[in-house]
Formats: C-alpha cells, structure tokens, sequence
C-alpha cells in the first residue's frame, strides 16, 4: 500500500534516487523526482500547478445586452505581474480588435472590466470573444490553462453563444443569442426607466436613443 505524504512532513525532498526510477510506486503518470529531490519512501507528492476553475461573464447573469466584466476563478491563489491585466486577452472574433482590460484581484480571483477597443461606455461591444489566460504571465509560466497537468499551456475560451455564452448583443435579455419577441416584450417594460441593461448610451434613461438600437438588432442574432 502506497502512503501519501502529508503537507509539510520532513519527507518531501530529503530522500535521493539513486536507480533514476521515472516513476513512483504508483507508476505511469507520477514521477520520481519533483524538486530538487526525490521524497524518501515509495511515494513522491506531486506539486499540482495552478488552474483556473472559471470564467464568469456579467457575475453569471443571463442577459448579454450589456456585458461589463469577466471574472476569472483560480483554483488557488497565483502571482501575477504588477498590471495584472498583461496576463489575459480578449480579443473580438469578427475584426481581431483588442479589448484593454483593468483588472481587480481579490485572493484566488481576478475581475476584469473593459477600458477601451471594442466597447460601448463600460460595456463590451456586439460581437463573440475569444479569451486567452495567458500561461508565461501566471505564476511564473508554472499554470495549467488545459487541465492536463503540465505546466506552460494557455487557456482559451473561443465565445460562442450556444456554449460558453463569451458574447455580447445588445437587447438580448436571456442569453440565447437572439433579439426577439421575449426580448422585445423586456424592452418595451424597460422604456422609459433606468433598467441598465438596455441604456445604450450610458445616460442613466432608457429611451429614444436605446430604442433606435434595439429596434436595429431586432430580429437577428449572434
């Protein structure tokens, strides 16, 4: 029976390997030496690298008329450069333009909001994402974007409505890449409020304006 070893025990990294095993005890899939030095007895405490667990658009709102952040959950806590924001992408599908990013990091998470490129006020602009978590600026390049274990891939998100929902269109309240009926039936409630999903223009009023650009997506999709 192979016995792990606890976090911290005096065992990790003061054994040796002088047959140049390739594996531990359990074999395939587990090295031998992790660190400096092989763990003394049969088993070796792999170091899993950091990952990401998700990425949420809009804080898991349904709506995508207006989208103003991306957070992106950790599986732990990770060093990122001094402008965090230099570790992500998030690049338009339809003309490869460049959203520039703030980023706010709170513990194993980071939000992201929109500065300029393709954006309407603090919004993202109409079109699908690709989002790129970019390894060699995570922890030292010591990221897992995949999830195979292997440190140095990124991870990319390519937006598509019927997966992922990385998109925006403005005046689609639930998400499913149309404006149609349902949405129009919101927007019309809408009219005249302060409902911030469906103010275009960022003037704190949903009215005229917002209304002539509902009115130019209405009927199509993403």
């Amino acid at each position: 029976q192979t016995i792990a070893l606890l976090a911290g025990s005096p065992c990790i990294n003061a054994g040796s390997n002088p047959a140049n095993l390739p594996y531990d005890q359990r074999g395939i899939g587990f090295a031998r030496l992790v660190g400096n030095r092989s763990d003394i007895g049969a088993y070796e405490k792999q170091d899993v690298p950091p990952g990401i667990v998700s990425v949420v658009v809009n804080n898991g709102a349904a709506q995508r008329s207006t989208v103003t952040n991306l957070t992106v959950n950790f599986d732990q806590v990770v060093t990122l450069p001094t402008d965090p924001s230099i570790a992500f992408k998030l690049v338009r599908q339809s003309d490869n333009a460049i959203v520039a990013m703030n980023a706010n990091v709170s513990g194993s998470k980071v939000t992201l909001t929109f500065a300029s490129g393709p954006v309407d006020g603090v919004s993202l602009a109409d079109g699908r994402y690709t989002f790129t978590a970019i390894a060699n600026q995570i922890n030292g390049g010591n990221f897992d974007g995949n999830g195979d274990t292997i440190t140095g891939d990124n991870l990319v998100i390519v937006g598509n409505p019927a997966t992922n929902k990385l998109f925006r269109l403005f005046g689609d309240t639930n998400g499913d890449g149309a404006v149609a009926a349902n949405d129009l039936i919101q927007f019309r409630l809408s009219l005249g409020g302060t409902s911030p999903i469906f103010d275009f223009d960022n003037d704190g009023f949903v009215g005229a304006s917002d209304w002539i650009q509902f009115r130019l997506r209405f009927g199509g999709s993403i």
